[in-house]
């Protein structure tokens, strides 16, 4: 095992009233998505933590207005501490790409039983596209490569 989840933590959900209000009576006509963003908040002594910031966007009137905000932080330990420090590998990303995932399903069960006790109806989710955090990844990488 690579890293084991320490913990994770939801904010409480920041809720516009009137766009969800408004949201809930046109449905119908109205689009909405979850959107994910996922910061590397801290690394050290083999300890990442991940904050996902998740949205429930809703399209009205040819904008994207946020209706509902929620924050999860998950810490991840990695018992081996160098694993991460030696440079941008093919493994090394794919050991990121895979906490990032995780954070962002966390952060997508915390809302969805928040959401549930306040009667929202579902959204459908996917995690984020490797590709939208490529470059993040490598830079983190790069910059606590100890080689």
């Amino acid at each position: 095992m690579d890293f084991v989840v320490l913990y994770t933590s939801g904010s409480e959900l920041n809720i516009n009233k009137h766009l969800l209000e408004s949201y809930l009576s046109n449905k119908n006509s109205a689009t909405a998505a979850m959107k994910y963003l996922t910061k590397i908040s801290e690394y050290k002594a083999g300890l990442l933590t991940l904050t996902t910031e998740l949205r429930l966007a809703v399209a009205m009137l040819d904008d994207d207005q946020p209706v509902i905000i929620s924050k999860q932080t998950t810490r991840f330990n990695f018992p081996d501490r160098m694993l991460l420090t030696r440079g941008a590998s093919k493994r090394a990303q794919g050991i990121l790409k895979d906490c990032i995932d995780l954070s962002q399903a966390h952060a997508y069960g915390g809302f969805l039983y928040k959401a549930a006790n306040i009667g929202l109806p579902l959204v459908p989710s996917a995690v984020a596209p490797f590709e939208q955090y490529e470059s993040v990844i490598k830079d983190f990488l790069k910059k606590h490569a100890k080689l």
